[in-house]
């Protein structure tokens, strides 16, 4: 079964996270230090939809937000992250869908 293409979003959370692994605060700040805002639950579910998709890894903390994600790898993370440059980089503006 094909999997759905990425959203924007599911895209630019999928490209922050090849840096290092990253907490919910962690992504939450990089996207506020690029001007863009998302709420806490919309994250939530954007991470659990990359997890769905295994492409993210997770290390539960007691706490939720400091939680770490990481990118996996193997072919399926490379098709991913392929597909994450060109939904970002072909965006036109915020009126698409996939927010």
């Amino acid at each position: 079964m094909t999997p759905l293409p990425l959203t924007f979003w599911q895209a630019r959370i999928l490209l922050l996270m090849t840096q290092e692994p990253q907490s919910l605060n962690d992504v939450t700040h990089q996207l506020a230090t690029h001007g863009k805002v998302l709420r806490l639950s919309r994250l939530e579910i954007i991470i659990e939809e990359l997890r769905a998709r295994e492409l993210l890894g997770h290390l539960p903390q007691r706490d939720a937000l400091e939680s770490r994600y990481w990118l996996r790898s193997g072919p399926a993370a490379e098709e991913a992250l392929h597909e994450a440059y060109g939904v970002v980089k072909n965006r036109k503006g915020p009126w698409e869908r996939g927010t």
